[in-house]
This record gives structure tokens, sequence and C-alpha cells, in this order.
């Protein structure tokens, strides 16, 4: 189904003014907080060696570079844990910014450390340049090979990585990246061998606080939280949508956090045959709906609500899916995503468009606002059967006179776009975008030359 075609054509560009677009747009203050705290988390060690070593001014400096930088690494670990919290007020994507801008910043006042100080000592020399060469060497890898921002817009980047792909799995990618325990470890050798900066005790026990707090966030985060029964979970169903897509369903245990529509989760499948490592999935049904649809397949299914996953079988781990058995054991980590928090907090109109799997997450959350709202849903496929989840949105246009639900074989021009987006959507409207990192950008780009402001913009990228 579809709304009226406009007869004028593609409406005007059109662009926020005034004070009031200006401040629509800024962060919220969560995001501005995360940001703050993070980059004064040197403060206190910068004041306490200032205060407690005798140098010249311009060694001081580059003392506190190196100090602020090896923070800034610790700040960078205690992130790496996806703390939920943060995730609910500013975003997984926010966060991994934050995570990754910290490392650049980081990796830039270390340079000006290595490069700006000597020492005729042999450990502390190659102490901190070898520290120095893996924060390097981090920072580049995780800019072609972990990070979405260079590969998304950079052809050469994304050829770079599809070559590379070949041999680097994300697994060793994950390994790779933690290196920078090493480069944690060699700084903390380093500096405790200066013998005139190891004499201010109070620094020393001040940085190793510093450092033993973000072990001990990563440890619970990655070893100790995983193992509560309350993030265990059993596969309960495996079944192909088509040729390359499967539907797996997870039944959460006793006491997992419930999940809103538009989330995902990170899984870890606990099976032979199967990497042990936790990768991102988009939930597809809204809790009620899955819970129903479990209900009705084993009447003794209870609550929490099972998590329906749509998973494309394109990479090296998604590939295998196949093979997962039913009863197959897993951990859950999450639910994550703002999606559902924004669209709730406010009265607009919306409109869902996924391309190819973008689909998932959207069809819960059209699920849920179908009968409260004005919903439209466009689906873009690059072939018929890829519409696996047709059924589902034409039963919800057919029972609600405010839902319209449209697909399209290949993306959606410009035009198109503009024969089925009234001026009052275009305007107003509550726009989410969810598929391949490229083709989202595009899209974005596109509808903001059809007048959609930039802050009713929500996307999800199809990148990790």
């Amino acid at each position: 189904m579809t709304p009226p075609r406009q007869e004028d054509g593609a409406p005007k560009r059109t662009r926020p003014r005034g004070r009031r677009g200006r401040r629509d747009a800024l962060r919220p203050p969560s995001w501005w907080a995360a940001w703050a705290v993070s980059l004064a988390a040197p403060a206190p060690l910068i004041l306490l060696l200032n205060t407690q070593l005798l140098a010249p001014t311009r060694d001081l400096v580059l003392y506190d570079c190196g100090v602020a930088a090896y923070t800034w690494w610790l700040v960078s670990v205690a992130l790496s844990t996806r703390p939920r919290a943060l995730d609910r007020r500013i975003g997984l994507p926010a966060l991994y910014q934050l995570h990754g801008v910290l490392g650049v910043l980081a990796l830039l006042l270390a340079s000006a450390h290595v490069l700006s100080l000597f020492t005729m000592h042999p450990i502390i020399y190659w102490s901190g340049r070898v520290a120095w060469y893996l924060a390097i060497f981090g920072v580049v890898y995780a800019a072609l090979l972990m990070s979405g921002w260079l590969v998304d817009r950079l052809p050469l980047a994304a050829a770079v990585k599809r070559r590379l792909g070949r041999f680097l799995t994300h697994e060793a990618s994950v390994w790779i990246h933690r290196l920078n325990f090493v480069m944690i470890g060699l700084v903390v050798l380093h500096v405790h061998v200066i013998p005139r900066v190891s004499a201010a005790t109070g620094f020393v026990i001040a940085l190793d606080l510093y450092t033993l707090a973000a072990l001990a966030v990563y440890l619970w985060g990655k070893l100790i939280a995983p193992a509560a029964p309350s993030r265990q979970g059993t596969v309960i169903a495996n079944t192909a949508l088509n040729d390359t897509t499967r539907q797996v369903v997870i039944a959460p245990a006793a006491g997992a956090t419930a999940y809103e529509p538009g989330d995902f989760c990170f899984v870890t499948f606990h099976t032979p045959g199967l990497p042990a490592q936790a990768h991102p999935f988009s939930v597809t049904f809204a809790p009620e709906y899955a819970r129903a649809s479990a209900a009705a397949e084993s009447p003794t299914t209870a609550s929490p609500a099972p998590l329906v996953l749509t998973i494309r079988e394109a990479g090296d781990f998604t590939s295998q899916l196949s093979r997962l058995p039913v009863g197959a054991d897993v951990t859950l980590e999450g639910p994550f995503g703002r999606f559902n928090r924004v669209i709730a907090a406010e009265d607009r109109s919306l409109v869902l468009l996924g391309m190819g799997t973008g689909i998932a997450p959207l069809v819960g959350l059209a699920q849920a606002y179908a009968a409260s709202r004005r919903v439209m849903v466009l689906h873009s496929v690059s072939r018929p059967e890829d519409l696996y989840y047709d059924d589902v949105l034409s039963s919800l246009a057919r029972h609600n006179p405010t839902f319209h639900y449209n697909h399209h074989r290949h993306r959606y021009t410009r035009a198109d776009l503009a024969a089925l987006l009234d001026a009052d959507l275009l305007a107003h409207g509550r726009f989410v975008v969810v598929g391949p990192a490229p083709a989202v950008l595009a899209m974005r780009h596109t509808l903001r030359a059809l007048g959609v402001p930039a802050r009713h913009l929500l996307d999800e990228r199809l990148t990790m």
C-alpha cells in the first residue's frame, strides 16, 4: 500500500533556520557529560605529577602529554566493555566514536611525548618506544579493519579491508586489538623505572589505581558478567528464510533484561565449529509479537520474550550458522539501542526505510507503533526472495489504516521517494534508515536533499 502520489513532484529542499533549528540539533546532555568526563580524566594525575615533580616547564608539559595519553587509553579500555547505561543515553555508535577519538588523541600526545624526550636508559627507552609502536599499529589497524568510518566513505579503504579480510577474521582482529594490554603493561613499566617519576609516590599510586580500575572494569564486563545466569539463552529455532538468510530464535534465561523494539544484542553461540566470539544482531519482532509467535509454536514458552534474529549468511562467521543446532547454548550481551526511546519520547509520524536485511529491526518498530501513529515502511531488496517479512508487514497494513507498506526492487531513488512521501512526512516525520553503511550514507544524502532535517534522521549501519 502507498499513500496518494504528490501532484507537484519533489518538494523544494528546506533547511532548519534560526536559533530553534540549531538548538534542536544539539547533542543530549549525556553526550556532553560523557565527553567531558573522559577528556578530564587525566586531570587529577596531571595535578599530582606537577605538584610532586620538580622539572623544567617544557619537560612537565611533555610528561603531562604522556600521562593524558595513557589515561585516555585506560578510558578507551573501559568503554570497550559497552556500558549499557551509557548506550541507553548516548547510543553505541556515539560510544564507539568516543572510544576511537580518545585513541587517536592519545596517540598524538604520546607521539609528542616520545619524540621530544630522550633517555639513555635502555628499559625506559624501549618500553616507551614499543608501547608507542603498538599504539600506532593499533590505531591504523582499527581505522582500516574495525571501524566503518574510513571503509564506509573511501572505496580504497573498503578494497583494502576486503583483501585483508580473507586472512584476518573478525575474531583475529579482536585479539590483535587486545595488544593494547601489552601497551598498557609497557607504559606501567616505563613509569616505574624512571627514578624521578617513581619518586613521586602519590602520583605513582594514583596511576596504578587508575590502571587497576580500568582492568577491573574490563574483566568484569568481559569475563565475569557474561557468566551470569540471566545472560544465558537457548536456540529454539533455526530456519532458512531463503538461500542466503536465516531466522534464529533464542529463548533468554529467566531474569534476562527486557528488550525494546528496534534493539540489538551481541550474541555468542557456544557450539562446536562456531567461533566463541560475540557478534551483533538486530532483534526483529517486537516483544509481544515474539512471545505470541513462540507460544503458537510451543504453548509452554514463558517470559521473557524470545529474541527473533534475522541473519544474512555473508561473513566468515554468519556463513556457518546453518550448522547451529536447536538447543545450542548462547550468551547474550545487551540489549542495546536507542531507536525506541527516541521514538517513544515524541509524537511524530514514522518512516522506516530498510535496505536488504536492514528491515530486521524495523519490523519490530512497525509492530509496536502501527496502531498508534502514522507509519510508513519502505523496504528495498535486490530480488523478490528477500521479501521474507512481506506477509507480516502486509498484515499490519490491512489492519491499521494509518500504516503504509511499500517494497521496491533495488534502491529507492529521489524520484521514488518524492512520489511516496508527502510534505508533512518530509518536514516533520521521524526517519529511521537501516542497511549497508554506504547505502545508508547515500540515503541520508538523498533524504536531506528532499528536505528532511538532519535532526529527524536516525540510522543503523550494518558495518560490523
